[in-house]
């Protein structure tokens, strides 16, 4: 059973009108040398600061399935914050460790040559699941990691501004809902 770029291109279009017809902004990527295509998702205004986050899903290169192996990984990837400040970066991992102890999937991590605060999560998943099955799978991750950073917002970014510590933050109830 082989991935070929029509069932890309499917799962990616489909996947997109369903998104699209719950009210998110989506753009689809083509693959390029450096990166595998994608559907980038921007969920808006998210916590008391108002920040869009933008995912992208993608699948990860050189896991085509086959006939031994009838599984692919698809990757879900938000972007918290960008041009974080490198003075907050040590405070903001710690935060990251805090975090990751809460949230339902995926874990939080900083991208310090680029200065990003991002949020990843893989799924498995086998290519004889029924469609309906095969694109619930993604929408579910994705909504749990976006109901998990809406808690976390708030925290997350008076710590990636230098404007408390992460045990300050926590104390004033800033990493939950």
């Amino acid at each position: 059973m082989e991935k070929t770029d029509s069932f890309q291109s499917d799962f990616f279009r489909d996947l997109q009108a369903g998104f699209d017809s719950g009210g998110y902004a989506t753009k689809l990527t083509e693959e390029t040398e450096a990166l595998p295509a994608s559907l980038r998702v921007v969920v808006a205004n998210v916590g008391k600061i108002e920040q869009d986050i933008l995912f992208e899903i993608f699948f990860s290169r050189n896991m085509d399935p086959d006939e031994e192996n009838p599984y692919s990984v698809l990757n879900i990837a938000a972007t918290v914050f960008t041009q974080i400040p490198p003075e907050n970066f040590d405070e903001l991992e710690k935060a990251c460790g805090y975090c990751n102890r809460r949230l339902i999937l995926g874990s939080l991590g900083l991208l310090r040559e680029s200065g990003a605060l991002c949020c990843r999560d893989a799924t498995v998943i086998r290519h004889s699941y029924p469609p309906e099955t095969f694109l619930q799978l993604p929408v579910d991750a994705f909504m749990a990691i976006a109901s998990s950073l809406e808690v976390l917002i708030d925290g997350l970014a008076v710590v990636a501004r230098g404007m408390r510590t992460t045990e300050e933050a926590a104390k004033e109830g800033l990493f939950s809902a």
